[in-house]
């Protein structure tokens, strides 16, 4: 995790309780409330060693496409700086 320290990092994670993008009366998704578990754990590890992140643990929501695809457009500040695209 040292190494990251110079590393800019984006972090998301829904909680695993239905969200938006699941249809009504969905269930909550055990493994991914897990997963949310451990996405805390590593931000508050990254941060013991000055990773710099930026997180959203945007709530309700599971790990798929709409999630990722949302979650991707909210990185892309990150990656443009990362890849030397010009703000506009």
């Amino acid at each position: 995790m040292p190494l990251l320290r110079f590393t800019p990092t984006f972090v998301s994670c829904g909680n695993g309780q239905p969200g938006p993008y699941e249809p009504p009366n969905a269930s909550p998704d055990p493994l991914e409330g897990g997963l949310y578990q451990e996405n805390l754990a590593f931000i508050t590890r990254a941060k013991v060693f000055g990773v710099p992140l930026t997180t959203d643990l945007y709530g309700p929501g599971i790990h798929n496409w709409p999630y990722w695809q949302r979650e991707l457009h909210r990185s892309f500040p990150l990656l443009e700086k990362g890849l030397g695209v010009p703000v506009t």
